[in-house]
């Protein structure tokens, strides 16, 4: 499988890859952009603008209701990574505040990744995938106003994940068998459309999903492929 001119990220088991930076996904104005893979077709609502100097090119996310790009539907996933590039700016702008939503959508339960903003555990990795919900909150702690790379890993037999933050890999245990990434369309940025709480406020610059997990050494290759570009 071949990445169209992206760099020396793992292609095994990659279903979905999105690079804001690469014209091959996104040209700027555009109201849609297409996965590096097999050309899924996502929309980019009016909450979410692009900026070329920021990391090569971004995508700007301002925190309302309408701040979100289109994840399709990608189908009979069980173990499952994601792997995403992000900068928070600032707090939601709609609902309830003190997270930012990564990646999520909310069809028979919360399905999110987020990022603590306020409160003890401010700065804090928080993987809300689980149904009914269980939201579980890791040491991993990043530093909101600049570049980071999260992975989440989960192992659908084992019923344990594994959470990465810059390449290292947090000392919390990740065990919930109900975890799933489900057959539906998910949103970067939100969990729905429109947004109602945990909006995105920063930049996303790419988002990577695979149909299994991926070991701490891939982890790590994808990181150092994409880190300089983030002044990493």
């Amino acid at each position: 499988m071949g990445i169209r001119r992206g760099p020396n990220v793992v292609s095994s088991g990659l279903l979905y890859y999105l690079d804001s930076a690469n014209t091959f996904c996104y040209t700027s104005g555009s109201a849609t952009c297409s996965d590096l893979i097999d050309n899924k077709t996502g929309n980019i609502y009016s909450g979410v603008s692009f900026s070329g100097s920021e990391a090569a090119g971004s995508w700007v996310f301002d925190g309302g209701a309408s701040a979100s790009i289109d994840v399709p539907a990608l189908n009979n996933v069980t173990d499952f990574s994601i792997s995403i590039w992000f900068r928070v700016t600032g707090d939601s702008q709609v609902g309830s505040t003190g997270y930012n939503t990564l990646i999520g959508n909310l069809q028979g339960g919360d399905n999110r990744i987020l990022i603590n903003t306020a409160g003890s555990n401010n700065r804090r990795v928080a993987i809300d995938f689980s149904t009914p919900d269980s939201v579980i909150i890791t040491n991993s702690t990043t530093s909101l106003d600049e570049w980071n790379n999260v992975v989440f890993a989960y192992n659908n037999t084992t019923g344990t994940g594994s959470l990465y933050v810059n390449n290292a890999l947090s000392v919390t245990p990740i065990e919930d068998s109900t975890i799933s990434y489900n057959n539906t369309a998910h949103f970067l940025g939100g969990s729905e459309l429109p947004i109602g709480n945990y909006a995105m406020n920063g930049y996303i610059s790419s988002c990577a999903i695979y149909d299994r997990v991926l070991s701490a050494a891939e982890v790590s290759q994808n990181y150092n492929a994409l880190k300089t570009r983030f002044g990493l």
